[in-house]
């Protein structure tokens, strides 16, 4: 509860406005109960002035003239009208700041996730993260729109209520003070409980979510391998564990309100007995009786909220730790960006004496040496998993070497900003990553405000122009998830005219073609010889083909450049790359 506190507090002005719209509410609420002393006193027309307690009949005939019929009514109305009121205006203040600090809230762990690094996604499973973003999220709005509001009214109405009753009758004081002793105890027990088992439960909903979406992303594996029985049997078990956990959690939950509503009719009981002798021996008028059980009974109910409000809050409590946890998580893998930014990016790349290796894997780079000068294409070739997308992830400084260094324009990358960086640098990947916005948006991706004439001169140039104006809004046809409703090789043209749009210094081409039947791959090829020309350029290819076009090749072997070369010199050389390049060609 008190992280959930500590949350609202920056906004302590909403907060105040809040507390005072409650302890409005509160005092009402007080008013209501104490209205019914003068009208039961005028309707059994006994005013024993023997009876002990504050006469609030007696205080309201300083001021107003009870025996007039319409002046009664008109208080109560007043009183429950601003009950009503304050009752409104604290519930939607409460609500309002709730949503604010949500929205906040969401900012922050959105923005905190996008400037997170590689390595913390490729640890953190994304089924986790949703979880956290909507589920705890959620809970946590909860907690603090229903949760606190409700604290602070419902004390506030049994404290002004408790008021009432100690001044309606002095010598019902230490009766009233059992009543919050009573409720307080099994509100503690409960909300303990509740926390347990609400941690418990939004474990078993984060997996479930995590299974979910990894089934979804991996559909088409799914059905390949006809696992459909198989994911539905592991399904099952997470759900079935998730129901177990609700179960429990419901039985203490829904245990919690009516064992507090049993105590307060105990309570309630006692105290009714107490008052009727005391009438009988003159030492209550029956007005401050039907006041005193007016309170008794209004203070029920806040008592009763309270369990529910205690139970909100340590599920607040709980899915704001569980959010604060992987966001501190985030923070670990966060690096210390550089600030570099000169006035031009020429494009050099070098790597001296370059090892990595993944966390906790094998070295995948083991004293990596090469120089890419600016304008020059270069390719890397070699069998999967020798480490040629490791060097354009290194390059785009989505990882740090282990040892030695990774220079562009003759400086580390580590000192570059490497948001400015990125910026600079044009990669088309053999995952194809597209968004549910039109084409235009796609192709224009992150470059902010793009000319429509640069957008489709970049199409032209991936040689996709012609198909999307073709389709019935052109270049403001929308993609459906993913680009679905585009085939392989119109997704990965798309790509390549969003890398080309931004023209780089630096162009990274890691299996740009793969997708491409062999007619569109020749046209690609064409339409590339224009593009490389005057950048940087490196290009990974499992068809070798495509790397004929690169002034020297790079031959990876189990993270060593063995080879390089140009096609032709290597092919004479006969060592790894020949191989290779035979063995696909008879293939």
């Amino acid at each position: 509860m008190k992280r959930v506190v500590e949350l609202i507090l920056p906004h302590r002005w909403r907060v105040a406005l809040a507390l005072l719209y409650s302890a409005l509410a509160a005092g009402f609420t007080a008013l209501a109960a104490l209205i019914l002393q003068p009208i039961m006193d005028d309707l059994f027309q006994t005013y024993n002035r023997s009876a002990a307690g504050f006469k609030f009949g007696k205080f309201l005939h300083r001021f107003l003239d009870l025996s007039n019929p319409v002046v009664i009514p008109l208080l109560v109305f007043a009183v429950f009208f601003g009950k009503a009121l304050f009752t409104f205006l604290s519930n939607y203040s409460m609500r309002a700041l709730a949503q604010k600090v949500v929205r906040d809230l969401r900012e922050e762990i959105f923005s905190l996730l996008l400037s997170s690094p590689v390595p913390f996604h490729d640890r953190v499973h994304s089924g986790r993260i949703s979880s956290k973003f909507f589920y705890e999220v959620d809970v946590l709005e909860r907690s603090i729109s229903d949760g606190i509001i409700r604290l602070v009214r419902e004390s506030l109405t049994v404290f002004s209520l408790g008021v009432v009753i100690i001044a309606n009758n002095p010598g019902f004081f230490l009766i009233a003070l059992l009543v919050v002793p009573l409720a307080a105890v099994p509100v503690a027990v409960f909300g303990k409980k509740v926390k347990a088992l609400g941690t418990l439960r939004q474990r078993s909903v984060a997996e479930i979510s995590r299974r979910v979406n990894e089934v979804l992303s991996n559909i088409r594996i799914v059905k390949t391998f006809a696992a459909e029985d198989y994911e539905r049997e592991r399904f099952r078990q997470v759900n079935q564990r998730n129901y177990r956990d609700n179960l429990k959690f419901v039985r203490v939950w829904t245990l919690s309100s009516p064992f507090i509503e049993f105590m307060g009719g105990l309570v309630a009981a006692v105290l009714i007995f107490i008052s009727a002798k005391l009438i009988r021996n003159g030492t209550m008028t029956p007005g401050q009786f039907t006041t005193f059980i007016a309170s008794v009974f209004y203070m029920y109910t806040p008592i009763r909220r309270l369990s529910g409000a205690n139970n909100l809050l340590q599920e607040g409590g709980a899915a704001l730790e569980r959010i604060r946890e992987i966001m501190e998580e985030a923070k670990k893998y966060q690096v210390a960006s550089g600030t570099y930014r000169p006035r031009e990016l020429r494009g050099e790349i070098e790597f001296k004496d370059v090892h990595f290796s993944y966390e906790n894997g094998r070295e995948v780079l083991r004293g990596v040496n090469f120089k890419i000068r600016p304008g020059e294409t270069v390719a890397l070739v070699g069998f999967s998993g020798v480490g040629k997308t490791t060097i354009t992830q290194l390059i785009l400084g989505f990882y740090f070497p282990t040892r030695g260094k990774v220079l562009i324009d003759g400086v580390e990358i580590q000192k570059y900003d490497l948001k400015w960086l990125r910026g600079r640098i044009g990669v088309v990947t053999q995952d194809i990553l597209l968004f549910s916005e039109s084409v235009a948006d796609n192709i224009a991706y992150g470059g902010g405000e793009v000319p429509m004439e640069r957008i489709e001169r970049a199409a032209r140039a991936a040689h996709i122009h012609d198909f999307i104006s073709s389709l019935p809004r052109g270049y403001r046809t929308l993609l459906s998830e993913k680009g679905v409703n585009f085939s392989v090789g119109q997704r990965q043209r798309l790509s390549i005219a969003r890398a080309i749009v931004k023209d780089p210094r630096i162009l990274i081409l890691d299996e740009a073609t793969s997708s491409l039947d062999a007619d569109s791959e020749k046209k690609i090829q064409q339409a590339l010889q224009e593009i490389v020309r005057g950048r940087t350029t490196i290009i990974i290819a499992h068809r070798l083909s495509t790397v004929k076009m690169a002034h020297r090749i790079l031959v990876l072997h189990e993270g060593r450049i063995v080879e390089e070369g140009s096609h032709g010199e290597l092919m004479e050389k006969g060592g790894v790359y020949a191989n290779l390049y035979r063995t696909q060609m008879e293939g």
